[in-house]
């Protein structure tokens, strides 16, 4: 149940016959995208007679009872990416710019020694940025990673890794 790729598709909270076909009927249509998901019809509640009844006449299961929708702290979190410090400026600013988040620095065994910023990135390119130089620009770019990391401002205790 707690496959990203799954999504629940929900009527309203004392499903009747409308909100069970609804969601039914939704997530059969929304599987026809092959996006990668899996829709999965649900119910936040008892099915009603009337209902059970259709469902029974036709021979369909009700849909799984999802008793509680609210977010949970996993549901949140995403996965961080990190880079090692051999890792070059180059490598860094991609990180950066795909998860538009900040990137923890690594050491040979895997533990945090600081932070790559997208504001650190641009205080050591600084200067090839400013002077629109190819081949300075170049040159930054295979920096280590380990000019750009901010190891003062983050504190970091045996709990945090």
């Amino acid at each position: 149940m707690n496959n990203p790729n799954h999504v629940f598709v929900i009527g309203h909270r004392n499903p009747d016959m409308d909100a069970i076909a609804s969601a039914m009927g939704y997530a059969w249509l929304l599987g026809q995208l092959n996006d990668g998901h899996t829709y999965i019809p649900a119910r936040t509640g008892t099915v009603n007679s009337q209902t059970q009844f259709a469902l029974d006449t036709f021979r369909i299961e009700a849909p799984m009872l999802v008793s509680d929708v609210r977010r949970r702290v996993g549901d949140l979190l995403e996965e961080t990416p990190s880079l090692h410090h051999t890792s070059t400026i180059l490598d860094a600013c991609q990180s950066v710019a795909q998860t538009h988040r900040s990137v923890p620095l690594l050491d040979d065994s895997d533990k945090p020694i600081g932070l790559i910023t997208g504001s650190a990135l641009f205080a050591v390119m600084g200067e090839a940025l400013s002077a629109a130089n190819i081949m300075a620009l170049a040159k930054d770019f295979e920096m280590p990673a380990t000019k750009a990391a901010d190891t003062a401002s983050t504190i970091l205790t045996k709990g945090d890794y």
